[in-house]
């Protein structure tokens, strides 16, 4: 015969029967968990509470406020109204020449321009060494500041310096430029009128007596005639020809030969 099974519960735990040798079943009991019990504290029996009796209502008090005295407000102070100045900006001056004396009005923003294009510092170093137009052109023509100042009759003296003309003139490049222009076109002036015939030369050559005091001195009066024995003997006119009729301020004799 075949054994029979028991299905296993998650509590218990079951075993396989054995047959005996008389052939009797064998039951197996069932092993069983006690339930767990929870422990409950037994709290002493209490007396009951008798009831609080509640305190009876206070009236509320209002409170007093006291009112302070309020401080004393300065005495009010009358506003003096000041009137207001309306002051003019400057949008326009008179600038006067230098050179001519005449005087022209000139614009704000004229004058920034201006002060620009001639690499002047400020407006105010523009306006005082202010040039008009017509004397610039005669500057560049070659004409001195007295001449343009006697041209125009202008009763400024104040003097130019070349830097001032610089700013407005840039191709002269000093005074003496001017000068060699003006020589130049007197030169040329001549060579002209020579070529013409308008001009004839009569050159008649002048005759020097060296033994003549009036004619020495004359010549000696600005410069040495003989330069080269002035220095070769050591700055001392020893040996020179024209020394009894010389008026040179450089006369000087050695001072071994002062007596002589």
């Amino acid at each position: 015969m075949k054994p029979a099974v028991v299905k296993k519960n998650k509590t218990t735990k079951t075993k396989k029967k054995s047959p005996n040798k008389k052939g009797v079943k064998k039951v197996v009991q069932k092993k069983t968990t006690p339930k767990k019990t929870k422990l409950v504290k037994k709290v002493p029996k209490t007396k009951p509470i008798s009831k609080v009796k509640k305190a009876p209502k206070v009236k509320k008090v209002k409170e007093i406020k006291i009112k302070q005295p309020r401080a004393k407000k300065p005495p009010k102070v009358k506003k003096v109204r000041i009137k207001k100045v309306k002051i003019k900006k400057i949008r326009s001056f008179m600038a006067e020449c230098i050179l001519t004396g005449s005087k022209t009005k000139i614009l704000l923003f004229q004058a920034n321009k201006q002060v620009r294009r001639f690499r002047f510092d400020t407006v105010e170093e523009y306006m005082e060494n202010y040039i008009s137009k017509e004397a610039q052109i005669l500057l560049k023509k070659g004409f001195s500041e007295l001449e343009i100042r006697q041209q125009f009759k202008c009763s400024n003296t104040k003097p130019v310096t070349f830097q001032v003309i610089r700013h407005y003139v840039k191709k002269i490049k000093s005074q003496k430029a001017l000068e060699n222009q003006k020589k130049r076109k007197v030169v040329e002036e001549f060579e002209i009128l020579r070529s013409a015939g308008k001009i004839e030369c009569k050159y008649e050559p002048i005759k020097i007596n060296f033994k003549n005091p009036e004619q020495v001195k004359k010549l000696t009066t600005g410069s040495c005639l003989r330069p080269d024995i002035y220095l070769n003997n050591r700055r001392s006119c020893e040996g020179c020809g024209f020394f009894e009729y010389c008026a040179c301020e450089i006369k000087k004799l050695a001072k071994k030969s002062k007596n002589a």
